[in-house]
């Protein structure tokens, strides 16, 4: 589009800066992935199995488990940008359920305002009254 419209600058200069919009978008999964899952190891949520770190103080077995995950993604999806994006939409979904019966199942007394049922974790209803 950049090169029909202003002609070859423009289509490298868009080029360029969808490179860099997208180096930026990796880093910062790779950053907020690692927190986050430092962050749910420490809770004891993932076993301790991902707390080891280099002599960096870097968590790699967190950094190396995102990979994976990521080029598995990848591979089941066959690279298609919008099965990508609609597949990590709805397995972010269930992972707020799931996420819900594991600290319901593993944190029982963790303080709570309010109480649900596996039932309504797993279907996701909010009853009020």
């Amino acid at each position: 589009m950049g090169k029909t419209t202003g002609g070859a600058w423009l289509g490298y200069l868009i080029s360029v800066d969808a490179v860099l919009v997208l180096s930026g978008a990796v880093l910062t999964s790779y950053v907020g992935v690692t927190g986050l899952a430092k962050r749910i190891t420490l809770d004891r949520i993932f076993p301790n199995y991902f707390l080891k770190e280099n002599k960096r103080c870097v968590n790699y077995r967190i950094i190396i488990g995102f990979f994976i995950l990521c080029i598995s993604v990848l591979l089941v999806t066959k690279g298609n940008l919008a099965d990508v994006y609609t597949f990590s939409f709805l397995s972010v979904m269930a992972l707020f359920g799931i996420g819900n019966l594991f600290l319901k199942a593993k944190r029982r007394k963790l303080p709570r305002p309010e109480k649900s049922d596996y039932y309504i974790c797993t279907a996701g209803y909010r009853f009020c009254g």
